[in-house]
């Protein structure tokens, strides 16, 4: 459910804002900006559900630190990258964004080297 919320969000802000700063009427692109980021049917699954990908990640990373397949410094710069991330993006804080991704980068990038270089069979 997360990943559906968060794929939600980067469809929103990085497709349909892409599109509308393109080309269009600015009021009724502003009205359907409105729509888009305040109506509860939309504000739920995007907003709501995307902290699902936290909670996956996390748990994820917690039992791949548990396993003893990652270090330990990866499940809190992970989760907190993410959160960092989703927080700067409910209050349009690019800084918090930022800094978000690169933790969360970070993190999924070192779980992705240790599993491209663990054992080939």
């Amino acid at each position: 459910m997360g990943v559906v919320g968060w794929c939600a969000i980067v469809v929103i802000y990085g497709l349909v804002l892409w599109q509308m700063a393109i080309d269009g009427d600015r009021a009724e692109m502003t009205a359907l900006l409105d729509r888009l980021t305040e109506t509860p049917g939309v504000v739920i699954p995007t907003r709501i559900a995307a902290f699902g990908v936290v909670a996956g990640v996390s748990c994820l990373a917690a039992g791949l630190v548990r396993a003893r397949v990652i270090p330990v410094w990866i499940l809190p710069a992970t989760t907190a990258g993410l959160v960092q991330f989703a927080v700067g993006a409910q209050n349009e804080l690019e800084w918090l964004m930022t800094l978000g991704t690169i933790l969360a980068t970070a993190g999924l990038g070192a779980i992705g080297l240790i599993v491209l270089r663990g054992p080939t069979s």
